[in-house]
C-alpha cells in the first residue's frame, strides 16, 4: 500500500473518531438545502422568493459553525423574508452556485472572492471585524516531530491543505514562497482548517497551511489541540473572508441586507449571535484589502 493511500485511510478514520468524541457542537441540518439537491431559483427579487445563502463548512472551525443556525432566523426576521441556507462542502460548489445564480449571497474565503470577482459572479457585501481587524493571515504550521523548522524543510514532507480554492488553506502555500518545493503527491486535502490542525497536532501529516484566525481560536479554547505544533510562517495580512453577493441581486435588496448586517451588533440578540460566530460586527468592505490576494491566484486558474 502506498504511504499516501494509507494516510488517506487514517485521515478518514481520524475524522470519524473526532465526530464521535463530541468535541464539536452540532446543529440540526435536517431542513437544509445541499449542493446536490438544490434546484435553480427563479430570477428576480420578488418579496415572496427566498434569499438563498451559501455557507461552506470550511469557513470556520466546527465548534463555531452552529452559530449560523441562529444567524439565519435573525436575518429572516429583520429582512421579513425567508432565508434558505445552502450548506456546501467545497468552495467549488459555492462558485458554481453563484455562477448559475442558484444562490444570492454567500460566506466565502478571500481566495474564492478574488476568483469570483475576476469572472464577475460575485461582489463584496460586508466584512466581519474580528479582534478589531478586517484582515487575517495564513499560518504555515508543522508538527514538532516533523523536523520542519523553515519553509525549505517542507520539501518531501506530507502537507494538509483545506480546499483547492482557499487562499489560506491552499493558494498561499502552493503559489507563494514554496511554489517549487511542494509536489502534488505530497498533498492531502482535509476539508477544513480545524481538521488540518488536528492532523498536524497528531503527527499524521507533517505540515499544513491554515486560517490564522481559526488556529488562534482553537489555541485559545483548547491549547492541547495545538500543543504539538509550531508555526513556521505567518503570511502578510489579507482581507478577511467576506460575505459576497451576486451582481444580479437588486440594489434595493442589497442595501437592505447591508443595513441589517451593519447594525446587527447594536441590538442584544444580534450582538449575542455575532459573539458566537466570533465576530464583533460587520463593516462595509474595502476593496483595497483584497488586491494582494490576486497575486496568489494564477491567471490560468479556473474552477
Amino acid at each position: 500500500m502506498k504511504p499516501l493511500t494509507f494516510l488517506l485511510i487514517v485521515l478518514g478514520m481520524m475524522l470519524t473518531t473526532c465526530q464521535d468524541e463530541g468535541t464539536y457542537q452540532e446543529i440540526d441540518l435536517s431542513q437544509r438545502a445541499t449542493y446536490e439537491d438544490l434546484h435553480p431559483t427563479e430570477q428576480g427579487d420578488g418579496h415572496n422568493k427566498p434569499l438563498m445563502l451559501a455557507i461552506a463548512s470550511i469557513v470556520s472551525a466546527k465548534e463555531s459553525f452552529s452559530a449560523y443556525a441562529d444567524f439565519i432566523p435573525y436575518l429572516e426576521q429583520k429582512l421579513r423574508r425567508l432565508v434558505q441556507p445552502v450548506y456546501t462542502r467545497k468552495y467549488r460548489e459555492v462558485y458554481d452556485l453563484l455562477e448559475h445564480r442558484k444562490v444570492d449571497v454567500a460566506f466565502v474565503c478571500c481566495g474564492l472572492y478574488a476568483l469570483g470577482k475576476r469572472h464577475d459572479i460575485m461582489e463584496l457585501l460586508a466584512v466581519p471585524v474580528v479582534n478589531g481587524d478586517t484582515k487575517y493571515r495564513a499560518y504555515i504550521i508543522a508538527s514538532n516531530t516533523s523536523g520542519i523548522e523553515k519553509l525549505e524543510d517542507l520539501q518531501g514532507k506530507t502537507v494538509a491543505l483545506t480546499d483547492e480554492l482557499s487562499l489560506s488553506g491552499c493558494f498561499y502555500l502552493l503559489y507563494g514562497k514554496t511554489r517549487n518545493l511542494i509536489s502534488r503527491d505530497q498533498i492531502v486535502f482535509s476539508g477544513s482548517h480545524d481538521a488540518s490542525i488536528q492532523l498536524v497536532n497528531r503527527g499524521i501529516v507533517d505540515a499544513a497551511s491554515v486560517d490564522g484566525l481559526i488556529y488562534e481560536e482553537i489555541a485559545a479554547r483548547r491549547p492541547q489541540d495545538v500543543q504539538n505544533i509550531r508555526i513556521i510562517e505567518k503570511s502578510p495580512p489579507f482581507g478577511i473572508p467576506p460575505m459576497v453577493i451576486h451582481p444580479g441581486v437588486s440594489p434595493v435588496l442589497r442595501r437592505r441586507i447591508q443595513e441589517i448586517l451593519l447594525h446587527m451588533h447594536e441590538d442584544p440578540r444580534g450582538k449575542s449571535i455575532l459573539q458566537r460566530m466570533g465576530i464583533e460586527k460587520f463593516e462595509l468592505p474595502n476593496e483595497e484589502n483584497y488586491r494582494t490576494v490576486f497575486s496568489f491566484i494564477p491567471d490560468t486558474l479556473a474552477p
